[in-house]
């Protein structure tokens, strides 16, 4: 399915603005607005690219589960949002070139193995600017900065690769 030029307002209603249960959908150039969450994605291989997802009270984009892996999210600006910008929780995910700011709790959490998150920029979010819980990660040529934390690690491993990034500013 293609989800295209709409704009989606969900009015905290408790619900989620965009829930993905079937893979290889594409949601590209929508407004995502005053949802409870912004995009639920509980399934493989799907692209999000060039969206405005903003003021969620949760979550902006939540790749939520184990079989939530292969997704891309691309060239989207996700702020403004209640809690963390873009939650990765399935592997093996995409997130290239995004503009990720102003979310309450961070701009992105990592807790599933063999996400790549490369050429976004991560800043302003209140209090993270990427928080990584697991065991493997790439994480490269960021921009983070002005976060009260650029990034944070809850575990050490080998398997966790920080390159090339932009990480000033920030408060810690």
């Amino acid at each position: 399915s293609n989800i295209t030029n709409n704009m989606i307002f969900n009015l905290n209603n408790g619900g989620y603005c965009v829930q993905l249960d079937s893979g290889q959908n594409t949601i590209s150039a929508n407004t995502i607005d005053s949802g409870s969450y912004g995009i639920l994605v509980t399934t493989e291989s799907n692209v999000i690219t060039l969206n405005t997802i903003k003021n969620n009270l949760n979550i902006g984009v939540y790749l939520n589960a184990a079989a939530s892996y292969g997704n891309r999210i691309d060239t989207n600006t996700v702020t403004g949002n209640g809690s963390w910008g873009v939650y990765l929780a399935g592997p093996e995910n995409r997130a290239y070139g995004n503009i990720i700011r102003q979310n309450t709790s961070g701009g992105v959490y990592i807790s599933a193995a063999s996400n790549v998150v490369r050429f976004n920029l991560i800043g302003a979010n209140a209090a993270v600017g990427m928080e990584i819980a697991n065991n493997s990660a790439v994480v490269e040529q960021n921009d983070i900065t002005g976060n009260d934390t650029g990034v944070v690690f809850n575990t050490a491993s080998a398997g966790i690769v920080l390159k090339k990034n932009n990480i000033h500013s920030n408060n810690v």
